[in-house]
C-alpha cells in the first residue's frame, strides 16, 4: 500500500464571530501499532534531565505488532542483541521519516534483555512497504522501567520533528501486517528465494532454493555435507573462496601447499613476512602471491619445505593427508614426536615420519577417518575437507 507523502490541511469552520480555527496539519499514514493500545498528547512535553519529549508515546503490551507506517527505506539501527536495542528510522519515500523507539528486547515472556526485536529482513538499507511488520512492542533502552510503548517520532523533510498525535488519530488502522516485497522485485517475500536483494528472475543456480543473489557460493549447495564449516572458515576470513564473481568455494579442488600456507597464517591470526623477499625458497618468486604467507610459516616453524638442497617449498603441488597433518599440529604447537605408537588407523603404521601428526590430529579430535577406518596419508586433501579440518582446529566446529 503505498502512502502519499504531502501533508494536508484540514481544519473545522469558524463560528460566528470568532476567530478563525488554526488547522491541523495531517500526515497521511497507516496506524504503526495492530493492537490494543492508547496514547496521548504528550508532545513537547517536560521529561527528566530538562528534556523535551518531541514523540508520541503508544501504550501496548509487550508483542503486539509493529508495522511501518509508510512506504519506505530503513535507515539507522540499534541491533546489538544483549546491549543498544532495539530501535529504527525508516525514511519515507517522500522525504519524511518516522523512527521507532523502545521495541522488544526480551525473549518472549521473560525481561531478560536477549531478544530481538525486529521482523525478518529488517535491516538497515531494506524497503519496506506500508503495513509491513517491522517488530513488536517492548522496553527496550530507557523504557525498562516503565510500561511497553512504542514511542513513535515524525520527522519533516528538513529533519524537524512533527507532533504525529492528530495523524495517529487520523490514521488508517489495518487488524494484521500486509503482505510484503522487501525487494521490490514483484514477487511476495512468502515466495522469494531471495527476498532482501532485488533478484527479478528468481535464478537460483545451484538449485539449493536460494537465489543467487543471496546465495554464499554459487557451487555449493545447501545439502553440501562440509556446508557448515565452508561458511565457517569463510566468515572467519580464513579462506576467501576459489573465486569472487560469482563467489566460488570449489569443494572438490585439491588443496595446493600455497593455499594451504594461507589458509594457516590466516587461521592464527598472523601477517604475511616481508622477509620472503630475501629468497627463502629457491622455488617461490617474491613477487607471488602466496610469498609472504610462505615466507610466514617457515619463520613459524610450520612447514620446513618440500626439498632441502636447494630449499624449496614446492608451491603448486598438492597437499597429501599427512603432509596435512603435519601442517595443523605444528600450526597448533601440539607436536609430540616421542609418543608411543597407537595404532589408530591400519595405514597408518609405526616408525613412519607421519605417523605421530596423524596420531596427534586424531587425539585433537581433529580427524576421525574414514567410514571404513582407514586414514589414507597419501590421498590428497581437498578443499571440502580443509575446511572441516580447519574449523574443527581453529573455530572449535
Amino acid at each position: 500500500m503505498a502512502v502519499i507523502g504531502a501533508a494536508l490541511l484540514l481544519g473545522a469552520l469558524p463560528g460566528p464571530g470568532s476567530a478563525p480555527a488554526r488547522a491541523a496539519e495531517l500526515y497521511p499514514l497507516i496506524f504503526p501499532v495492530l493492537g490494543p493500545n492508547h496514547y496521548t498528547d504528550t508532545f513537547d512535553a517536560s521529561r527528566s534531565g530538562g528534556r523535551i519529549h518531541q514523540a508520541t508515546d503508544i501504550m501496548a503490551d509487550k508483542m503486539v505488532p509493529v508495522v511501518a507506517v509508510a512506504d519506505g527505506t530503513v535507515g539507522w539501527m540499534h541491533d546489538e542483541i544483549g546491549g543498544n536495542c532495539c530501535a529504527f528510522a525508516l525514511n519515507h519515500d517522500d522525504g519524511w521519516a518516522s523512527w521507532y523507539i523502545h521495541l522488544n528486547n526480551d525473549t518472549p515472556g521473560t525481561d531478560d534483555g536477549l531478544g530481538w526485536g525486529f521482523a525478518d529482513g529488517i535491516a538497515p538499507g531494506v524497503h519496506v512497504s506500508a503495513g509491513q511488520l517491522v517488530g513488536w512492542v517492548g522496553d527496550s533502552g530507557n523504557a525498562e522501567w516503565v510500561s511497553p510503548h512504542l514511542h513513535f517520532e515524525l520527522h519533516r523533510p528538513d529533519g524537524t520533528k512533527f507532533n504525529a498525535y492528530e495523524s495517529l488519530r487520523a490514521a488508517t488502522v489495518i487488524t494484521t501486517p500486509g503482505p510484503s516485497d522487501t525487494d521490490d522485485d514483484g514477487v511476495l517475500d512468502g515466495a522469494d528465494n531471495c527476498p532482501a536483494v532485488f533478484n527479478p528472475d528468481q535464478a537460483d543456480g545451484n538449485g539449493n532454493g536460494i537465489g543467487d543473489a543471496c546465495d554464499v557460493w554459487l557451487d555449493v549447495p545447501a545439502d553440501h555435507w562440509a556446508l557448515a564449516s565452508i561458511d565457517a572458515i569463510y566468515g572467519a576470513d580464513i579462506s576467501q573462496g576459489c573465486s569472487l564473481t560469482p563467489l566460488r568455494y570449489c569443494p572438490d579442488q585439491s588443496v595446493t601447499r600455497a593455499q594451504m600456507a594461507a589458509f594457516l597464517v590466516r587461521s592464527l591470526g598472523l601477517e604475511g613476512s616481508p622477509g620472503v623477499a630475501a629468497g627463502y625458497f629457491a622455488d617461490v618468486d617474491p613477487a607471488a602471491w602466496y610469498a609472504g604467507v610462505v615466507g610466514r610459516i617457515y619463520e613459524e616453524n610450520i612447514t620446513a619445505g618440500c626439498s632441502v638442497d636447494p630449499l624449496q617449498y614446492c608451491p603448486t603441488d598438492g597437499v597429501t593427508r599427512a603432509e596435512m597433518a603435519a601442517f595443523l599440529v605444528r600450526a597448533l604447537d601440539a607436536e609430540s614426536l616421542d609418543s608411543p605408537y597407537r595404532g589408530y588407523f591400519p595405514d597408518v603404521p609405526d616408525g613412519v615420519w607421519y605417523t605421530s601428526y596423524v596420531e596427534t590430529l586424531y587425539e585433537l579430535g581433529v580427524v576421525r577417518g574414514g567410514a571404513d577406518g582407514w586414514y589414507r596419508p597419501g590421498a590428497l586433501v581437498s578443499r571440502a575437507e580443509m575446511a572441516v579440518m580447519l574449523d574443527r582446529a581453529f573455530l572449535g566446529g
